[in-house]
């Protein structure tokens, strides 16, 4: 879907941090070696095959209800994105900010925002208690933390197992 949308620049940002890294995309198939290009998601009880097409890259998140204050982050390619996938309506809050530039992407759900992380940015708190169980905005970003990229080669070349793998990527960045 980014390729659709997205500047040159940024799917070349993409596209060279995987080359220089070595790094697969999201697709067990490439990882095993039995070809890929290829994924299956089910809509309303059919299932969709989408065939032929380039995989996201190797790292992102999936949040609900997400709200962080200003903030800045480092990672190995320049830019971010995100793709609020749901918003219900009527809740005040949850909306993603800018902060270096004065900017706010107002939260609504099919939402998508490109942004470089090294700037000032966060997401203010939705208007419902931080313990309730309703979801009210969920979405996902493809981001990725500074050790994958070295953990991984490790990995490759059998310095890592698969569980120290995880472990090592699953530990917060400082």
């Amino acid at each position: 879907m980014a390729q659709k949308v997205c500047p040159s620049a940024v799917i070349d940002d993409f596209k060279q941090f995987m080359e220089q890294t070595g790094l697969i995309s999201m697709d067990p198939k490439e990882f095993s070696g039995e070809g890929g290009s290829e994924y299956t998601v089910n809509y309303e009880g059919s299932n969709i095959t989408f065939k032929g097409v380039d995989m996201a890259p190797p790292s992102g998140v999936f949040a609900q209800n997400y709200a962080r204050p200003v903030h800045t982050e480092k990672q190995p390619h320049k830019y971010a994105l995100s793709w609020t996938t749901f918003r219900k309506a009527g809740v005040c809050g949850g909306h993603f900010y800018i902060s270096s530039h004065g900017l706010r992407c107002c939260a609504s759900s099919n939402t998508f925002t490109l942004w470089d992380p090294s700037l000032p940015h966060g997401t203010s708190l939705q208007s419902i208690s931080p313990y309730a169980e309703e979801i009210v905005q969920s979405g996902l970003s493809i981001v990725t933390g500074e050790r994958l990229p070295g953990a991984f080669k490790r990995y490759r070349q059998n310095q890592l197992t698969e569980e120290q793998l995880a472990r090592e990527c699953a530990e917060r960045e400082t």
